[in-house]
């Protein structure tokens, strides 16, 4: 999780990105496991450094 939220917020901070799309491997449904981490966790640690980052 802690890549996932790295990798994002510097897209943020860097680049700008205002969004993200989650794209489940093999092109598959989207799994309870996979969405809950998103929003559960990756989703809130990446505005927590962004909010952080610029004070």
């Amino acid at each position: 999780m802690d890549q996932w939220a790295e990798e994002l917020t510097g897209a943020v901070l860097e680049h700008g990105a205002s969004g993200f799309v989650l794209f489940p491997p093999g092109h598959d449904a989207h799994d309870d496991v996979s969405l809950g981490r998103w929003g559960g966790e990756i989703a809130p640690a990446v505005r927590e450094a962004v909010a952080k980052a610029r004070g």
